[in-house]
């Protein structure tokens, strides 16, 4: 499978912290589409979705203090690194 490196900036707001800009490193390990059948006519293989895997995420607030990451806005995060034509 294809693996990729990516490095994004993106943001999110916080209740508590306000708005929060991210810097995301890491790789994308693309999946595979599945098939129906295979060469010799037996059944094909499920698709396998596309996997990130996080280097680092550092995040600052709009005053430049490093704050934590909050884990519960993840999905969105590799939602958007997905979306983002890396290659």
């Amino acid at each position: 499978m294809k693996q990729e490196t990516f490095n994004v900036e993106w943001g999110y707001d916080d209740d508590e912290q306000g708005f929060v800009y991210v810097q995301a490193t890491g790789t994308i390990t693309r999946g595979y589409p599945g098939s129906f059948y295979a060469r010799n006519g037996d059944p094909g293989d499920p698709p396998e979705g596309d996997e990130v895997e996080f280097s680092s995420i550092l995040c600052v607030d709009e005053n430049g203090k490093a704050v934590e990451f909050d884990y519960s806005n993840e999905e969105y995060l590799i939602d958007y690194i997905l979306e983002q034509k890396l290659w």
